[in-house]
This record gives C-alpha cells, sequence and structure tokens, in this order.
C-alpha cells in the first residue's frame, strides 16, 4: 500500500485496546487511560472519585512517563475500576430525579406552594428521587 494516502488522515480513536501479537504499547495504554478519564468526567463520575485517587489518575496521565510500574498500573486500574462502577447508572438516575423534582414541583407549585420551586434546583431530592423511585442501582 501507498503510505502517502494516509498521510494527513486522523484515525477514529477505538473503544478497546490495540494490541500487536499481545503486546500493548505504553502509548495505546495511556491513550486508553485518558479516554476513560474523559468519559468519566462526561458522565460525572471523575468528580465522585477520592481526591488521592483523582490525583495519582491524573499526574499520570500528565506526566512523560513509561506506565510500566506494577504499583502505579495498580492505583490506575483500581481507579478505572470504581469509575466503571460509579458511571453505570448515576448520571442517568440523576437526570431522571430531576425530571421528576421538575414534575413536583410544578404540581406542588400549582396547589400554591410557592416554595416548591426550591426543589428544582436541590440535587440531593433529585438524586433521591432518581434512585429509589425510577428504581435504577447504583453504588
Amino acid at each position: 500500500m501507498d503510505r502517502r494516502r494516509f498521510i494527513g488522515r486522523a484515525r477514529a480513536p477505538s473503544p478497546h485496546l490495540h494490541t500487536h501479537q499481545g503486546i500493548v504499547s505504553h502509548s495505546d495504554l495511556r491513550e486508553f487511560f485518558r479516554r476513560e478519564m474523559s468519559a468519566a468526567k462526561r458522565d460525572g463520575s471523575w468528580f465522585r472519585l477520592g481526591s488521592v485517587e483523582r490525583g495519582v489518575y491524573s499526574l499520570a496521565m500528565r506526566l512523560d512517563v513509561k506506565l510500566e510500574s506494577a504499583v502505579l498500573l495498580r492505583a490506575l486500574v483500581g481507579a478505572l475500576k470504581k469509575l466503571k462502577e460509579m458511571g453505570d447508572g448515576a448520571y442517568a438516575s440523576l437526570m431522571d430525579g430531576m425530571r421528576l423534582a421538575w414534575a413536583f414541583s410544578d404540581a406542588a407549585v400549582s396547589w400554591g406552594n410557592e416554595a416548591a420551586k426550591g426543589w428544582r434546583s436541590d440535587a440531593s431530592y433529585a438524586s433521591f428521587l432518581g434512585r429509589f423511585l425510577v428504581g435504577r442501582k447504583w453504588p
């Protein structure tokens, strides 16, 4: 194949690690961890991760180090596992709870309870509604 045809074309990132004969390159591993961090930030689970784990993960992505240390990889995989567990349904549950909070607030305001407008911006109330009334499971 002529390599000149591919110069300047962006390659779409794959959601999975690519291996060449069972060996994962450092850049592929780093890119995988970066994609997972971005996805966790988008779904909100990143901000529920502990500050130490979040700091270790961020620092490992910022520094130009090879991911060869078993201790570092164990810490990164542990944080990644927690992110996956937290991100499964928490955000969707919160959004469902916000919809319910708005609906309940509208009903209460129509019945004369003006203080119910505060329910619309109460994240704890929305989280409760999404978690217990909608019925999704999340840690």
